[in-house]
């Protein structure tokens, strides 16, 4: 059958829109491109949570302090006493010792309150090998009982400020079909534990911004661990 002039114009037509689709609703650009868009956005995100963070204990300390003020300085002692702060502090400088890029804060409840304790960090890390971005987890807590069946993880994932995604999994479960990667073995003893997880971010997302919560509660619905995760593609 004879090609006609006018079926390759349409053939043309065609991919060139797949292409501009492509390009305008998924090409996320190099990894450095999808790191950079994210760290100017995380930098005033922390200095933000560090002030907040910084006048709350002040004003815990000193209720006479209004904002606004210029006696900050009186609470920088206060600030290293407070497990808020404290716990904040730390794992920032960790971030900035290793040269990484924080996009979201692991806590010990989900409430927006100033009292919650940094537990761990999210990061951000360029895929060279698959292209995009990876993030991983790093989770430091000292549990205080036993962890066993009828524990659960749940999740909602937001994009562009709308509900994306929402499920929940049984906590001794959850990653049992990775072998390699595995790190969650019940029943989990109380004490210290440390734990990191990676999480390849699919190329094939759409651009945009995208908010994550996951939280793991016990038996009894009460909450361990909350983290949140803030990022742009």
């Amino acid at each position: 059958m004879a090609v006609t002039r006018r079926t390759v114009i349409a053939t043309l037509i065609c991919c060139a829109a797949v292409l501009g689709v492509y390009f305008l609703y998924f090409y996320h650009g190099s990894p450095e491109d999808i790191m950079s868009r994210n760290r100017k956005q995380h930098n005033k995100a922390a200095v933000s949570q560090g002030k907040f963070l910084h006048r709350a204990a002040l004003k815990s300390e000193h209720p006479q302090v209004e904002d606004g003020g210029d006696d900050e300085d009186e609470g920088e002692e206060e600030d290293e006493d407070d497990p808020a702060v404290s716990s904040y502090k730390l794992w920032e400088q960790w971030v900035e010792e290793n040269g990484y890029l924080s996009i979201g804060d692991i806590y010990d409840k989900c409430d927006d309150s100033k009292d919650r304790v940094t537990l761990g960090k999210v990061i951000l890390l360029p895929d060279h090998e698959k292209g995009g971005v990876t993030s991983v987890s790093f989770l430091n807590h000292t549990i205080e009982n036993d962890i066993d069946e009828g524990s659960e993880v749940k999740i909602e994932v937001s994009y562009n400020g709308k509900e994306l995604y929402k499920n929940h999994w049984e906590l001794c479960t959850i990653d049992e079909d990775e072998e390699e990667d595995r790190i969650v073995f019940c029943p989990i003893k109380k004490g210290p534990r440390t734990w990191k997880k990676e999480m390849k971010i699919p190329n094939y997302l759409p651009k945009g911004r995208y908010t994550a919560k996951a939280w793991l509660v016990d038996i009894d619905e009460k909450i361990l661990v909350c983290g949140f995760a803030d990022f742009t593609l």
